[in-house]
């Protein structure tokens, strides 16, 4: 099985708005292990940052529903690599930006 022989893993989850609510769309997690999970943490990462502040203080804004919410800026993930975002298995959609 090539999951068991694989150093990563991607998994499509279900999403949630900021009430926890469940969200039609899906959220890709990445399991990482071995020489994935080494470069990761060394020469492919380029920051960490600690949130809490940021949630604890949106947190208490949704008394009044999303009004007033800060939430980061998303963007599309593109692989570099044309031959990932084609890939079929992965679900990732290559034409959208």
């Amino acid at each position: 099985m090539a999951v068991a022989s694989s150093d990563a893993r991607l998994q499509w989850h279900p999403d949630h708005d900021p009430t926890v609510k469940p969200v039609e769309r899906r959220a890709v997690q990445l399991g990482l292990r071995g020489a994935a999970l080494r470069r990761y943490g060394r020469p492919e990462l380029i920051s960490v940052e600690d949130i809490t502040p940021l949630v604890t203080e949106q947190r208490e804004r949704l008394g009044d529903g999303f009004i007033g919410l800060h939430t980061p800026e998303e963007d599309v993930y593109q692989p570099r690599c044309p031959e990932a975002a084609a890939a079929a298995a992965v679900g990732i959609d290559a034409t959208a930006a």
